[in-house]
């Protein structure tokens, strides 16, 4: 049997503003990292390439697709910016918001499940462009750490993080947070202040 690997994505840098649908489109620096990350991925034998329904996501995700024309640029609500649990280290306040965590939760888990999962036939290579909280808790999942650590976990804008699931349905983490393609000054982060100010 085959292996599925998993290429979590996240989106470039981006201006805030709550004017914008969804609050954020890509700045100048993200759409030169969306351009770099291009060319870092053109080679890759991608199947499939989804982004969430964010309009950040998306704009980085149509740079990543334009080596890849041949393939549907597929938009997945459940892949979209979330609180799907309250990460360690963060203010108390956000524990009141149970409602809206166990929304997330939910969001989180149909990804989990809609995505990791193993494959049958030939190795199956899929690009998973979305965001910082999603893509942490979801590797968090995968290799079945605490599901509060994943907001500790650093992460940079246009970063690629790679997860193998196995015909087991195993999960491996291959890579996490790689932007040794980017020029220094063209990197940027997101820090833990970002859990709350990217939803």
């Amino acid at each position: 049997m085959a292996d599925r690997f998993l290429y979590l994505i996240r989106h470039g840098s981006y201006v805030m503003n709550r004017q914008h649908q969804d609050y954020g489109s890509l700045d100048n620096r993200g759409q030169r990292q969306a351009h770099a990350l291009a060319k870092y991925l053109a080679k890759i034998p991608v199947q499939r390439i989804y982004c969430s329904t964010m309009v950040r996501a998306e704009q980085t995700a149509k740079f990543v697709h334009a080596a890849h024309e041949h393939l549907p640029l597929q938009r997945v609500r459940s892949l979209r910016e979330c609180l799907p649990s309250v990460p360690h280290g963060v203010p108390k306040d956000f524990r009141r918001l149970k409602t809206q965590i166990q929304q997330a939760r939910d969001q989180a888990l149909t990804a989990y499940k809609r995505f990791f999962r193993r494959t049958v036939g030939e190795d199956k290579h899929e690009f998973l462009v979305c965001h910082g909280n999603i893509i942490r808790y979801l590797i968090g999942r995968a290799i079945r750490a605490d599901q509060k650590v994943w907001g500790l976990l650093y992460i940079n804008h246009a970063s690629v993080s790679v997860v193998r699931v196995d015909k087991t349905g195993r999960c491996s983490l291959l890579k996490y947070n790689d932007v040794s393609y980017l020029p220094r000054k063209l990197r940027s982060d997101g820090l833990l202040s970002t859990i709350f100010t990217e939803l």
